[in-house]
């Protein structure tokens, strides 16, 4: 994953101007140069009529922009503890665990209860007056989060700390007191303040609720999976950020250095899958939520992609062309299995498999909880997910 910028020429008269794109985040070569495509158009409808300068630079930014554009910042995987010999997503790493933990939030608590939180802590509950003290807005901030969550009204310390070696944490006692340290280096920073308090009491309710993973990474991405789908988590996103600074060589050049800024194990596409979950089973509106331009980006990503698993095969409005491939695969099983050329007792498509072990039946996941699903093929039904109590409209 990196941030790349394309170039683009235009000519006015004899002039040309070779000028930069925003900031792209870019998951592949493929997807870089894609997105430098109507950069590439823009050369050269518009950028080659000046001579000299004219087909010179649209012939640069040609270069750059199928060569994938310019790197301003790479984005190293943080995510030491995932398996060196296992192929994921740049974009998605921790895709099974969130899909995991969302799974976990409904068969630990009820469906009736995750439905408490149908609605997100508003924005207004989770900002600094003008001249507001940061620890009375912090105070402020974890008492607001505390409520959302129903947790126990109790006594609340937040402050913060130089030599902490992480952005915060906190004290898990079974006492209604709740004390939070935040790095100091955060104590002017509002969204910063919000998206850790926001992590670190959802440790707190998990802890409380009896709900935790052995393993501290994958428990950490429970926490930040349950923030976001209990209403709190999209302040995670909204801390999310890629900041410009100019700098001066000192031989009357400037540069812009590029920054990128993100709290949470979550990468951004990931805060935005599940906030997409999330907004598509309680029919939330979540576009006036996040305000960074580059988090929007995120979410708007990792939106499509929750969608798409509601329009996945059986899926009743997965398509005609879906569809048309669904049948095809099934006719496929069905002649293999009576010439008694198929080799096992399932096989996988994408997004779903056939099982003959019995009855033939298709297995595919919930697009809410992730539940693994058998239905009977051959029949409109609808389904059941009893972990969630979800139902949808298949065609199998």
């Amino acid at each position: 994953m990196k941030y790349v910028i394309y170039r683009y020429a235009i000519s006015i008269v004899v002039v040309t101007f070779y000028c930069a794109s925003r900031p792209y985040r870019v998951s592949s070569k493929s997807d870089a140069i894609l997105k430098g495509v109507p950069y590439s158009l823009l050369s050269l409808l518009g950028g080659c009529w000046a001579i000299p300068w004219g087909p010179i630079r649209t012939i640069q930014a040609l270069i750059v922009n199928f060569g994938g554009g310019e790197t301003i910042l790479k984005q190293t995987n943080l995510e030491s503890e995932e398996p060196t010999d296992r192929k994921v997503s740049h974009t998605y790493p921790n895709l099974e665990r969130v899909k995991a933990s969302i799974k976990a939030l409904y068969k630990h608590f009820s469906s009736q209860t995750i439905h408490l939180f149908s609605n997100s802590i508003s924005p207004q509950e989770v900002s600094i007056t003008p001249g507001e003290d940061p620890i009375i807005a912090a105070h402020r901030f974890a008492s607001a989060i505390v409520r959302h969550l129903n947790l126990p009204e109790g006594s609340i310390l937040v402050n913060y700390r130089n030599s902490l070696k992480v952005a915060g944490q906190v004290e898990l006692t079974p006492e209604n007191e709740y004390l939070v340290e935040l790095h100091a280096r955060y104590k002017e920073k509002q969204h910063d303040i919000a998206a850790i308090l926001a992590h670190e009491i959802t440790h707190v309710f998990l802890y409380r609720a009896g709900l935790f993973l052995p393993n501290t990474y994958e428990n950490e991405i429970l926490t930040d999976t349950a923030s976001v789908y209990l209403g709190i988590g999209w302040l995670g996103l909204n801390a999310y950020r890629l900041t410009e600074t100019q700098e001066n060589n000192g031989l009357g050049q400037t540069h812009i250095r590029y920054q990128e800024e993100r709290l949470g194990y979550l990468t951004p596409e990931e805060f935005g899958y599940v906030l997409g979950k999330r907004s598509i089973k309680f029919k939330e509106r979540i576009n006036g939520l996040i305000t960074n331009y580059f988090a929007k980006e995120a979410l708007h990503r990792g939106f499509r992609k929750a969608r798409l698993e509601y329009q996945q095969p059986p899926m009743k409005n997965c398509g005609f062309i879906k569809n048309l491939l669904y049948k095809w695969n099934k006719r496929q099983i069905i002649n293999l299995t009576r010439s008694g050329e198929l080799k096992g007792l399932s096989r996988s498509f994408s997004g779903y498999k056939f099982d003959i072990s019995d009855e033939m039946k298709v297995v595919f996941e919930c697009p809410v909880c992730s539940q693994k699903l058998r239905l009977p093929t051959h029949k409109n039904i609808q389904a059941h997910c009893s972990i969630c109590k979800s139902s949808f409209e298949c065609k199998t």
